[in-house]
């Protein structure tokens, strides 16, 4: 069955996707015309960015009051990067509204903790929030090099983050500086472990700020998660490997709801 067969008998699933720090929903472009057409897709932009740009937000708990507005029934999350913290305050807040998580290229924690070493060091966050004070846009091209590194292709793809990111304007300083903030303070590792809907995580291969050597911890942490790792990959499996990335989706969909 390819991705994008049908069945008049198989129930449609809503699936929301949200996209990481400083970017917006046309990220998931390329990897749209692989899913599958039993799925309802909704391509949310977080307060702040692109067409929510105008709309405001002071916590991680605002940006899930914002996205879980759009569906009223229990949907499929899908959170890339900053946005699968997103999709684990989501389902913990609004459980009824959450069918299933599938976190990509994320972490329940971005930052090196006690017992947690396979992550990003805390200065690094500061030095982009430092970064940020004096140039928006270096700052974001600077970020978006860190989420190519290591990936073949990592010039052409760099330039798909860029594009999709302008293409809806920069994001706000303020909703920049929050996402920075949420990066480097939220723990949700005890939600992880605890939480009672179906959680999917497909890891990159080659990903420096949600490392593969994750696997382990998470495992070990949680082990009832269906966690994959996508080889050659690196921050941005949906850019880099749509149509695996969207395969594993299914799958993951399809074990857990179907």
């Amino acid at each position: 069955m390819s991705p994008n067969d049908s069945s008049s008998t198989r129930a449609r699933v809503p699936c929301v996707f949200i996209h990481g720090w400083g970017m917006n929903s046309s990220v998931w472009q390329s990897c749209q015309p692989y899913l599958p057409d039993w799925l309802d897709a909704i391509f949310v932009d977080l307060p702040g960015h692109g067409g929510m740009r105008e709309a405001p937000a002071q916590s991680l708990d605002d940006y899930v009051r914002a996205v879980a507005a759009v569906v009223s029934r229990p949907a499929v999350w899908v959170g890339w990067s900053m946005g699968g913290l997103v999709a684990l305050r989501l389902a913990e807040m609004f459980p009824q509204k959450a069918a299933a998580v599938f976190l990509l290229a994320s972490t329940p924690c971005f930052v090196q903790r006690d017992g947690w070493p396979h992550a990003v060091k805390p200065d690094v966050f500061d030095q982009f929030a430092a970064l940020l004070l004096d140039d928006v846009e270096k700052t974001l091209k600077r970020f978006l090099a860190l989420q190519s590194l290591g990936v073949e292709g990592s010039r052409e793809l760099m330039q798909q983050l860029h594009d999709s990111m302008k293409s809806r304007g920069l994001p706000v300083r303020e909703a920049l500086t929050l996402g920075l903030d949420i990066l480097q303070q939220t723990d949700m590792r005890d939600t992880l472990a605890q939480l009672p809907q179906p959680v999917g995580m497909l890891l990159g291969e080659r990903d420096v700020l949600a490392p593969s050597a994750l696997a382990e911890s998470l495992h070990a942490l949680a082990p009832q998660t269906a966690l994959d790792i996508l080889p050659q990959a690196g921050h941005t499996p949906m850019l880099s490997h749509p149509r695996q990335t969207a395969l594993a989706l299914q799958g993951f969909i399809e074990a857990s709801l179907q």
